[in-house]
C-alpha cells in the first residue's frame, strides 16, 4: 500500500505525460515509427499505473476492514467494562453515535495519512 500508490503516482502523474509529450514531440518532425513508440510507452505506462492504483485500492480497503473491526472490538469492551453509573449519565442513542463517529473518524484520518503520503 505505501509502495504501489506513490508508484501508481508517478506513473500517471509524470511517466505518461513524459511519453506523451515525446509523442508529440515527434509528430512535429514527421518521425511515424517514432510516434508509434511513444504511443505504444504510453499504453503500457498507462496501464501499469491503473493495475498499480487498482493493488494500492484494494489494499487499503482490507486494511481499513481490518482495522475497522479491530476498533469496534475494543471501544466494544471498553464500553461493556464500565459501570451502570456510566449508563444512567448517557442517552443510548447518543452512545452509539458517538461510537460510530470515533470510528468513522478514525478511518478519515487514516484515509488522509495514506493517500497523501
Amino acid at each position: 500500500m505505501f509502495i504501489t500508490a506513490p508508484l501508481a503516482t508517478v506513473i500517471l502523474n509524470t511517466i505518461v505525460p513524459y511519453f506523451i509529450a515525446l509523442a508529440i514531440g515527434s509528430l512535429t518532425i514527421s518521425d511515424i515509427d517514432s510516434f508509434n513508440n511513444q504511443i505504444f510507452l504510453v499504453g503500457m505506462f498507462s496501464l501499469i499505473g491503473v493495475m498499480f492504483n487498482l493493488l494500492a485500492y484494494q489494499i487499503m480497503v482490507g486494511h481499513e476492514a481490518k482495522v475497522r473491526v479491530g476498533i469496534a472490538h475494543s471501544v466494544m469492551d471498553n464500553l461493556l467494562n464500565k459501570d451502570q453509573g456510566f449508563f444512567a449519565n448517557q442517552r443510548i442513542g447518543a452512545l452509539t453515535g458517538k461510537f460510530i463517529d470515533f470510528i468513522n473518524s478514525h478511518m478519515s484520518l487514516q484515509d488522509l495519512f495514506i493517500v497523501k503520503i
